[in-house]
């Protein structure tokens, strides 16, 4: 038998109150509904971030630098070139 991987199990958890959320809210209950949306809506950005944290790892220690290398500037050497 398979366990449930943690992520999985947390998706599981937040869809369905996203779904409770929506229920709610949608019956007339506003406050509690925003309340289980908001809930619902930071344990998807938690898992969202988790996530890319750790493909930002691997581009790091693949030796890409990011944003710095990305644009032009003081920080790259003068060209050689001679033209």
């Amino acid at each position: 038998m398979r366990r449930i991987r943690p992520a999985f199990a947390a998706f599981l958890v937040c869809g369905a109150l996203l779904v409770a959320g929506i229920v709610v809210f949608g019956g007339g209950s506003h406050r509690l509904g925003g309340a289980i949306l908001a809930v619902a809506l930071i344990g998807f950005g938690f898992l969202l971030a988790g996530g890319l944290h750790t493909q930002g790892r691997a581009a790091e220690q693949q030796g890409m630098l990011g944003r710095r290398s990305d644009v032009g500037g003081f920080d790259r050497p003068r060209d050689q070139s001679g033209l």
